[in-house]
């Protein structure tokens, strides 16, 4: 990519300390051109991003040299992978079944000659007459359709109606019981007492007073 020297210059003074270009200051201050190409190195064996910057005349004209070649072979390998070329043929034994298919002239070509009295054309000069097309077997013509006999479907029933009523049945089922069985149950509530219910109550409440003081 061309940079303006400007732009560089720019970042030398404002970055005195910390510009990745103070290294090189002079060589960037002696270049003759206005512009420097500054460039990406693509290198995964180091952690860090590298570039690269021309600062001499020759180091640009090789530097797109390079970029030409490279260039060059990117456009070769994709118009390789775009456009095929021929290879030789490979036989794989199917040219025989091939061959036999092929119309071929199994004998030589037979030779006609042919002979007639010349001149081909009579000398005479041909006279010319006006006939009406009534006057000549197809002297009329008619257009007509052809005679195509149309094979049309025809219905052969229109509507058929079906009745399905069910069989009337009665049906009953009865279950009995194999071993008849009468059983009953009676229970009864059983109420405690409500003054021995309210005396409980009582020393329930007393203790928990006394248990509740002491503690």
């Amino acid at each position: 990519m061309m940079v303006r020297k400007e732009l560089i210059q720019d970042n030398i003074e404002l970055h005195e300390e910390s510009s990745e270009f103070l290294s090189i200051r002079k060589e960037i201050l002696e270049y003759p051109k206005p512009e420097l190409l500054i460039g990406y190195i693509p290198d995964d064996s180091v952690d860090y991003e590298e570039f690269y910057i021309c600062v001499t005349e020759d180091a640009l004209a090789t530097v797109n040299d390079i970029i030409s070649k490279i260039k060059a072979e990117q456009e070769a390998r994709l118009y390789n992978t775009i456009n095929k070329k021929i290879k030789r043929w490979e036989t794989q034994g199917s040219e025989l079944e091939v061959d036999e298919e092929i119309v071929k002239n199994s004998r030589p070509l037979i030779e006609v000659e042919v002979e007639s009295e010349y001149p081909i054309f009579s000398s005479t000069t041909p006279q010319f007459q006006i006939v009406n097309a009534e006057q000549m077997r197809d002297g009329y013509m008619e257009l007509r359709c052809y005679d195509t006999a149309m094979n049309n479907v025809f219905k052969k029933r229109i509507n058929a109606e079906v009745q399905v009523a069910p069989q009337s049945i009665t049906a009953e089922v009865q279950t009995t019981c194999t071993y008849p069985s009468n059983s009953t149950t009676q229970y009864q509530y059983e109420i405690k007492d409500a003054e021995e219910t309210y005396k409980q109550c009582q020393k329930k409440i007393l203790s928990d007073i006394l248990t509740v003081i002491f503690l």
